[in-house]
C-alpha cells in the first residue's frame, strides 16, 4: 500500500515538475531528506525516485523565465570552485598508485556529490523570492521534524533503551549522521515557530523541535549530543527569554540524567572518561614543561 501511494505521488509530480520546476525542487528536497521510499517494502524501496523528479525539473529549468538573475555571487563561485577541486583531486588520485584501491569508491562518491551540487545550483536559480525560500526551509525542517517525531515515538515505546537511526540506505542512516542532520534543522524549526502567526502551525513547529531534541539524545551519539548543547545555547542567546530558556534547559538536563536508561548513561560516561583523560594529559604535560628534569615531552594521542 505504501508503495502504491508513493508511486502515485511521484507519477503526479513528474509532469508538474516539468511545468513548475520550483515544485520539483520542493519534491526533490522532501525525497532527499525524508527518504519516503525507504519506508516501503516493495518495488519503491530501490526505485530512483530522486532521479525521476530531478530529470523533468532540469528540463523544465531550460524553459522557465522565472530564475535568479543575480546568480554569480561570491558564495556560488566558491561552491563551484569546490566542485571543480573535487574533480581535480580525483583526477590526481588516478595517477597515484597508493590510491588505486579506493578509486571505485571515490568515483561513486564524486558522482553522488556532483548530483547534490548540481541540484543545489538549480535550487539557487529557482529560489527567486522570500516566499519560495521560506517554503524550501519549511519542507527541509519538517522533513527532519517528521523523522524526529518517528524517532521519539520509537524511543518512548522502547523506554529509550534502543538507539534511533536514520532511514536505511540513506545519507543519514548512521546515528551520528542522523543526529547531525537533526541538529542542523533545529534552528529552522525554532525560528519558524517564533515567526509563525497561526497557533496550530506554531505548535506544530515547536512539537517537531522538541521531538528533534529528544531524538538526538536517543541516537546515543556523543558528537550529536555535544552538537545539541551548542545548538541549544546558540538558540537560547538568540531568544527573547534567555533566563527562562536556561532554567528550562537545566531542568531538562536534570530530568535526562535522572531518568535516562543505563545504556544511555553508559555512553555518556564513556564521553566523560575521554574528557577526563584528555584533561589529565594536559595537566601532565604542563607538569613536565615546568620540571627542570622533564627531558622530551612525549606525544600521546587519545
Amino acid at each position: 500500500m505504501r508503495d502504491i501511494i508513493l508511486f502515485v505521488i511521484i507519477a503526479i509530480s513528474v509532469p508538474i515538475s516539468f511545468f513548475r520546476p520550483y515544485y520539483g525542487i520542493l519534491i526533490w528536497t522532501w525525497i532527499t531528506f525524508f527518504n519516503p521510499h525507504r519506508f516501503t517494502w516493495g518495488f519503491m524501496y530501490s526505485f530512483p525516485v530522486a532521479a525521476v523528479i530531478a530529470v523533468p525539473t532540469l528540463i523544465g529549468l531550460l524553459f522557465t523565465s522565472n530564475i535568479n538573475r543575480s546568480f554569480l555571487k561570491r558564495e556560488t563561485i566558491l561552491l563551484a570552485g569546490l566542485w571543480l577541486w573535487f574533480g581535480v583531486t580525483f583526477l590526481h588520485a588516478l595517477q597515484v598508485p597508493f590510491f588505486q584501491a579506493h578509486i571505485d569508491d571515490s568515483r561513486l562518491e564524486l558522482i553522488r556529490v556532483s548530483k547534490v551540487l548540481l541540484i543545489t545550483f538549480v535550487m539557487i536559480l529557482l529560489v527567486t523570492s522570500y516566499s519560495r525560500f521560506k517554503s524550501l526551509v519549511i519542507v527541509t525542517a519538517l522533513s527532519f521534524g517528521a523523522l524526529a517525531l518517528k524517532g521519539t515515538i520509537f524511543g518512548l515505546r522502547t523506554s529509550g533503551e534502543s538507539r534511533v537511526w536514520g532511514p536505511p540506505d540513506s545519507f543519514i542512516a548512521d546515528n551520528n549522521a542522523f543526529a547531525l542532520a537533526v541538529n542542523m534543522s533545529l534552528p529552522m524549526l525554532f525560528f519558524l515557530a517564533r515567526d509563525e502567526k497561526k497557533r496550530l502551525y506554531r505548535w506544530l513547529y515547536y512539537l517537531a523541535f522538541a521531538c528533534g531534541v529528544f531524538s538526538v539524545l536517543l541516537t546515543y551519539s556523543r558528537g550529536g549530543q555535544l552538537g545539541l548543547v551548542v545548538v541549544l545555547l546558540a538558540i537560547t542567546f538568540k531568544s527573547h527569554y534567555k533566563v527562562i530558556a536556561l532554567f528550562l534547559g537545566a531542568l531538562a538536563f536534570i530530568a535526562v540524567i535522572t531518568f535516562a536508561p543505563p545504556q544511555w548513561t553508559g555512553k555518556a560516561g564513556v564521553l566523560g572518561n575521554v574528557l577526563e583523560f584528555r584533561h589529565g594529559l594536559s595537566d601532565h604535560r604542563r607538569f613536565l614543561q615546568c620540571s627542570p628534569q622533564r627531558g622530551v615531552v612525549p606525544t600521546v594521542r587519545a
